[in-house]
């Protein structure tokens, strides 16, 4: 996982302006942040900012949108790249804790803006959440899962995920994630195992 800034605008504030954003979104939350706040943070002007976005919900929105459809693209291809429904969980536990570990805020983010964002986010676009089914449903299909709602399976599986990402936060977990991959891993396995 990483930022995403068009091209053209890689050497422009917007990559400041961006990070600024996410730290501040994560910190003090979207409605607690100001547009003030953003452009202090990331040394620009107030109109600077407004040159790339109409208001703080539009910039909100963006960061959420690219990096939700970014992530959940490189998602998916590592979950289908695996040959069989352990390995395949295994990938998106790995994926998941990769991501956290490198980009916090912006992981963060996402797990935070889901409930605000997710509604105005397109239905036709998947995301981790809509990979997860998937893959629950794939597991059942084939046998290897327990039968049964797949978004009950698909929601253990997430919502494990958030939770240690949570816990990693708060510093309960006072370790890297990508260490305990195996015996997540494992411990899913046993819950969705039929």
């Amino acid at each position: 996982m990483h930022f995403i800034v068009e091209k053209s605008k890689t050497n422009t504030i917007l990559p400041k302006i961006m990070r600024a954003a996410v730290r501040l979104f994560v910190e003090k939350g979207i409605d607690g942040t100001t547009t003030k706040d953003i452009a202090a943070k990331s040394g620009v002007s107030e109109g600077a900012l407004y040159r790339h976005f109409k208001s703080k919900e539009d910039l909100a929105y963006h960061l959420f949108a690219v990096h939700v459809n970014d992530f959940t693209l490189d998602l998916a291809s590592r979950v289908a790249e695996a040959k069989d429904f352990k390995h395949k969980l295994h990938a998106y536990i790995t994926t998941c804790f990769e991501a956290f570990e490198k980009e916090r805020d912006l992981f963060t983010y996402l797990i935070l803006s889901e409930h605000r964002e997710l509604d105005r986010f397109p239905s036709t676009f998947k995301h981790p959440g809509h990979v997860a089914l998937d893959l629950v449903a794939a597991g059942q299909k084939s046998g290897r899962c327990r039968a049964g709602d797949p978004a009950i399976g698909a929601s253990i599986l997430v919502g494990s995920i958030i939770r240690l990402c949570i816990a990693r936060i708060h510093k309960t977990i006072d370790y890297d994630l990508r260490q305990e991959v195996d015996n997540v891993t494992e411990s899913l396995w046993g819950a969705l195992l039929k």
